[in-house]
């Protein structure tokens, strides 16, 4: 049984190696331009994000505004 978890864990750490593969990793330089958000900023854009979603009308009609599913 041990030897059969282990085998399908392995199979799926394989499994997400093969996705990230053509991912390139960005460089010290490009993580420090990266604009980070703190934990206020970021509630407030997933508040914000929900708001829209269950109020659409409040948003001018050109904005080009998408529902996301990330939570």
């Amino acid at each position: 049984m041990r030897s059969e978890r282990l085998g399908r864990l392995y199979a799926a750490l394989a499994a997400v190696e093969a996705e990230l593969a053509g991912m390139a990793a960005l460089g010290p330089d490009q993580i420090r331009e990266l604009t980070k958000m703190g934990a206020k900023s970021e509630a407030f854009v997933r508040q914000s994000t929900v708001a829209f979603g269950e109020n659409p009308g409040v948003l001018p009609r050109n904005f080009a505004w998408k529902a996301s599913s990330a939570t």
